[in-house]
């Protein structure tokens, strides 16, 4: 995979096509906007969504953890679609997914979180944002405070590449001066296009590889 490596106020981010920012000096991984149960949710009003597409995201998450030796996982946000999706057969994932893995995990609230309560068993440290660790924030929604750096999702930001006959929709990181923007890390989510200023760095994805499209200084 191709990566495009930052250095943000002092620490080295590594931005993964898969969706996910590595900082490898605290071995943590993050990831944002996973949104578990939207296809069950779906198919209880009647609309045939695969189950598959949890288990296939839970394998990407687990691959990333298992390569790169993530000793944190700190999830940004929406880690459910909504209660009514917390299902048997999703918690049986969840839970087999996280016996698979010794890494701990953070979770941060989102919007769609506010009424939920975790299973026990699913093992994360919840906290409501912000949560502070140094010079940076975790969090969910995209609120800057000075001093401070703040990593997020909420906004599922997607670009529009391309002339107007051939344009593609990419999913990509937002980098502001103080703010970062992860892509929705589910396979489920869709996207919502963004206005970045002249001074923001866009970091697009296209298969297996991260490029940039504005090149600002992000620190």
């Amino acid at each position: 995979m191709e990566t495009v490596e930052r250095e943000i106020r002092g620490e080295i981010f590594a931005f993964l096509p898969e969706k996910a920012v590595h900082w490898p000096r605290r071995r943590t991984l993050m990831v944002a906007d996973l949104h578990w149960g939207k296809a069950e949710i779906f198919q209880m009003a009647g609309i045939p969504v695969s189950s598959a597409i949890l288990h296939e995201d839970l394998q990407r998450l687990k691959f990333l953890v298992d390569t790169l030796h993530i000793e944190r996982l700190v999830l940004l946000g929406d880690l459910m679609h909504g209660a009514e999706g917390l299902t048997p057969d999703v918690d049986a994932a969840v839970r087999s997914w996280r016996r698979s893995l010794s890494t701990e995990i953070l979770f941060i609230r989102g919007n769609h979180d506010r009424h939920f309560t975790l299973p026990p068993a699913w093992e994360m440290e919840v906290a409501t944002e912000p949560y502070a660790d140094g010079p940076f924030l975790f969090r969910h929604h995209p609120e800057s405070e000075p001093s401070t750096f703040t990593w997020c999702g909420h906004l599922h930001p997607v670009v529009h590449v391309g002339s107007r006959k051939e344009r593609m929709r990419l999913p990509c990181f937002w980098l502001q001066a103080d703010c970062g923007v992860l892509p929705s890390f589910g396979s489920f989510t869709g996207g919502a296009p963004i206005r970045p200023g002249r001074q923001d760095s866009i970091l697009a994805i296209t298969g297996p590889a991260v490029f940039c499209l504005q090149n600002a200084a992000a620190h």
